[in-house]
């Protein structure tokens, strides 16, 4: 089940899994609800997924947001189940957090992106709120997780794991 609060992000989805019968769409607001296991999706036994995973969204909410979406994903999860965020985050040096914002910076200017892409790029980073990959462990293990691990970083984009 893929959700999205942009339907347009959906539908790219939806092309690209087309031809796939087990993958589900929904529109949805992560951080007011989380979605539910229907009998379409599990066998009637099941009431929870087992892992729930999220790609580059959550580093557009503030720290107290992302904070109530990991406990409504710790809540929903069931003893052993895991939540995967792959991410992009800040470090919390700051010449470091420089030096990393402007070898991204020379990437993208490097890249075939024409200039209207490079702007834009450069308008959707005002909506980007990152905190550090420590920081967002804390986060994890304070929600009662028992096992919260960094199991890759490049760069800025970093993979954490969380098992309740």
């Amino acid at each position: 089940m893929l959700i999205d609060i942009a339907d347009k992000m959906l539908e790219v989805s939806k092309k690209r899994f087309a031809n796939l019968d087990n993958v589900y769409h929904l529109v949805l607001d992560y951080t007011n609800e989380l979605p539910s296991p229907s009998k379409m999706l599990l066998d009637s036994n099941s009431r929870h997924f087992d892992t729930m995973n999220s790609a580059l969204s959550i580093h557009h909410l503030q720290d107290e947001t992302k904070a109530k979406l990991f406990q409504k994903i710790y809540n929903k999860l069931p003893k052993g189940g895991s939540f995967v965020n792959y991410d992009q985050f800040c470090f919390d040096d700051a010449l470091m957090n420089y030096q990393v914002n402007q070898f991204w910076e020379r990437q993208i200017k490097a890249s075939a992106l024409t200039e209207k892409d490079i702007d834009l790029w450069k308008e959707r980073q005002k909506l980007d709120i990152e905190c550090s990959v420590e920081t967002e462990i804390a986060m994890l293990k304070a929600c009662g997780f028992t096992v919260v691990n960094c199991l890759y970083t490049y760069h800025k984009f970093s993979v954490i794991l969380a098992i309740k």
